[in-house]
């Protein structure tokens, strides 16, 4: 049975042939880097033909009719072209945005102290690699 990601795996994996051994787009023939580019094309086309099925059941999953049980409402937006054309970064910063507008700032309080934690454990551990 075929999945709906074989043409794209397939588009990513004539890209990776074509690209070859080459570390940079710099290293490329004139040839190849035209290849590259169709490559690239096709991958992007093939992406975006995915992302019309997903999109397909994103706005299935939140039709009208299950009002705040809607997957676009479930994750804060109105209708589920809003959540389909905003990235997941963007996602992430308006999730924090709303808790910290929301007084609930220990979420954020968490997430920058693992942060902190995680820049001193790198630390320790760089100079720990220098001493040996």
């Amino acid at each position: 049975m075929s999945s709906t990601l074989d043409p794209l795996l397939e588009a990513t994996r004539l890209l990776a042939e074509v690209w070859g051994e080459a570390h940079s787009g710099s290293e490329l023939s004139r040839d190849r880097l035209i290849a590259v580019n169709d490559a690239i094309g096709l991958v992007k086309r093939t992406t975006d033909a995915v992302h019309s099925k997903v999109a397909a059941g994103i706005a299935h999953q939140s039709r009208r009719e299950l009002g705040p049980g809607s997957l676009a409402k479930q994750h804060g937006y109105r209708n589920p072209a809003q959540l389909i054309a905003t990235p997941p970064r963007a996602r992430l910063r308006i999730r924090a945005g709303r808790y910290a507008s929301s007084g609930s700032r220990t979420m954020l309080a968490t997430r920058r102290n693992t942060m902190i934690q995680l820049k001193i454990s790198t630390a320790a551990m760089s100079s720990t690699a220098v001493r040996l």
